[in-house]
């Protein structure tokens, strides 16, 4: 079956009939020891997405998800430009081998660049899947390095 990526609304992501099955999947793999349980606040999803600070592109396998980026557009203000942040990048695991994680990156640079966005920055759990891919990728530089305290 052929992988078709597009952007979409929040609300087609909603739609997916494996929805459930692909957060879960997501969630284990990039869970943050001393946050909560994952448990998405869809309003907040749907402010950013109708204030156009949030892009969904999503990579779906018929009516199924099997990728995700959700990107976030703002104003870095120490430098007074947009800059794209990947707030999520997700593929399955049985859909890696596909290529579905590079292309979604390429549409996220694409969108990123329409917004007007200096650079896009990828974030990923020290040591994940994501980390090793993108250390890999010689356009893009490792340039922060992010430090995490439960405060509850």
């Amino acid at each position: 079956m052929t992988i078709d990526l597009r952007i979409v609304p929040i609300s087609e992501l909603e739609a997916a009939p494996n929805l459930s099955e692909f957060l879960a999947e997501y969630s284990k793999e990039a869970k943050t020891d001393g946050m909560p349980p994952p448990r998405v606040h869809v309003d907040a999803y749907h402010t950013m997405e109708k204030s156009g600070l949030m892009t969904t592109i999503c990579a779906f396998e018929g009516a199924s998800v099997i990728g995700l980026i959700i990107m976030l557009v703002t104003i870095m203000p120490h430098y007074s430009v947009p800059v794209a942040h990947l707030e999520s990048f997700f593929v399955t695991e049985s859909h890696r081998h596909t290529g579905a994680g590079f292309r979604l990156l390429r549409m996220a640079e694409g969108a990123a660049k329409d917004k007007g966005a200096a650079g896009i920055v990828v974030n990923s759990y020290s040591g994940s899947t994501l980390d090793r891919v993108m250390s890999g990728m010689h356009n893009y530089q490792k340039k922060y390095v992010g430090y995490f305290r439960s405060l509850s």
